[in-house]
């Protein structure tokens, strides 16, 4: 009688718990081809390869959900970059300001800018919530 080897089917979700479970360092790919009784050698390599290179059309649904998260986490990101910039941009200039006032001979502008500076720093702890606009214009302080 001869013997006929069958090829086990894995499904995708098995597919996927076996290659999380080795890319946590949970197991070797050789501990997880005995721990699951996977045959042949290449059998987790290829099922990792053709993971890899899965396009989204075909993905399921928990990962398009992942996917999708991390697309908005890498744009909420950049707009807390450019957030975090501006921010930046706008103490170097209170610095400046500061530095300038300090060095300043005339006792009446040295003034007001303490003063606008002051005014501005209440404004801003009484709305901390509210967005700053990028029209806002330190030149009047000045005036």
């Amino acid at each position: 009688m001869i013997a006929i080897r069958t090829n086990p089917i894995y499904t995708e979700g098995f597919k996927r718990k076996i290659l999380r479970e080795i890319d946590s360092g949970e197991l070797s790919i050789e501990g997880a081809r005995r721990k699951y009784g996977i045959g042949g050698s290449m059998t987790i390599y290829r099922w990792r390869k053709k993971m890899l290179i899965l396009p989204g059309s075909q993905k399921g649904g928990n990962e398009m959900e992942e996917d999708k998260r991390l697309s908005e986490l890498l744009a909420e990101n950049e707009a807390l970059k450019k957030q975090l910039a501006r921010q930046e941009m706008e103490l170097t200039i209170c610095k400046t300001m500061i530095e300038i006032s300090e060095n300043l001979k005339d006792p009446y502008v040295k003034k007001k800018i303490e003063e606008e500076l002051s005014k501005r720093l209440v404004e801003k702890e009484e709305k901390p919530m509210e967005a700053d606009t990028e029209s806002e214009s330190y030149a009047g302080i000045t005036e």
